[in-house]
């Protein structure tokens, strides 16, 4: 990521990944994390921040896709974007200490509460980008997201700080090292 991007965004932390599958196809993996969301920093949407660098969204919506996040099925906001001929599709949600969130105004009225009652305010935001090849329909890469997803999910959740992460615990204190055998 451009230094000057990360700069602007000032995360606690991050990760940025490309994989690719079997059938050479593409998908950007983005988690951002911030231990707090106060004093000016908080997360910066996609809704804003791809339009923001040329692409335009043609389709935006909220779905639920068949991959368990804690007691239901993940929801996630859904957009098609393009930009100079080229489509692609993108997944993103919020994880505010054990919830998903697909709603900016959510996070806020989240951050406002989960402060007062917990002390805390940190959070990520979970982001996955797929091309869509020129005669593949945008469900094809929905497919293909949600394929990922299903495997990505269930091994993603212990990294992230969750409903029962008290003050002060290290967010990967559930790591094992030879140490702390």
């Amino acid at each position: 990521m451009d230094p000057e991007v990360i700069r602007f965004l000032n995360l606690s932390d991050y990760t940025l990944i490309d994989y690719r599958n079997t059938a050479g196809q593409n998908i950007n993996f983005y988690i951002a994390y911030l231990d707090t969301q106060l004093k000016g920093k908080y997360m910066h949407s996609p809704t804003a921040c791809l339009p923001g660098h040329g692409w335009v969204t043609r389709e935006a919506d909220r779905l639920q896709i068949p991959v368990r996040y804690g007691q239901d099925n993940l929801n996630v906001n859904r957009m098609l974007m393009e930009q100079a001929g080229g489509r692609e599709l993108v997944y993103f949600w919020f994880l505010e200490r054990g919830r998903s969130l697909t709603n900016d105004f959510q996070v806020k009225l989240y951050n406002f509460w989960d402060a007062l009652t917990q002390h805390r305010t940190d959070g990520a935001l979970v982001r996955v980008i797929t091309p869509i090849a020129g005669n593949e329909s945008a469900d094809e890469a929905g497919s293909r997201l949600n394929e990922f997803l299903s495997k990505l999910v269930p091994i993603l959740d212990p990294f992230i700080p969750g409903k029962e992460l008290q003050r002060g615990q290290d967010r990967l204190s559930h790591v094992q090292t030879p140490a702390s055998q």
